[in-house]
């Protein structure tokens, strides 16, 4: 395993340190999900298969509100996170809304 992927465990890790809006305490899903996953791992095709297929609870192709819902258990939370990730605003996030939004925010959090 390359060294840049081993954490150095002498040192409390913060995951948020590097995002613009955790100064306000307030941070969306998808900066927390990029955060905390090393950049060559969100970026490999066959890891955002596999996390999405994960958010995919019912396996339709898509995640949804009800998807969203199942997982976090807050609807209002649920709901924002659709709202910022459904780029085409077909009420879904699809697999290219998906993979738009993590290299969008690698760029600017990362």
């Amino acid at each position: 395993m390359p060294a840049s992927v081993l954490l150095d465990r002498s040192r409390p890790v913060d995951p948020t340190a590097t995002l613009p809006a955790a100064a306000a305490g307030i941070i969306s899903f998808t900066e927390f999900a990029a955060a905390v996953m090393p950049r060559l791992y969100y970026l490999n095709e066959t890891n955002i298969l596999d996390v999405f297929g994960v958010l995919d609870v019912d396996r339709d192709g898509v995640i949804s509100l009800a998807d969203l819902t199942h997982l976090v258990g807050e609807a209002a939370f649920a709901e924002a996170t659709l709202a910022e990730s459904d780029l085409d605003g077909d009420g879904v996030i699809s697999f290219a809304d998906f993979v738009a939004v993590l290299v969008g925010n690698e760029q600017h959090i990362l």
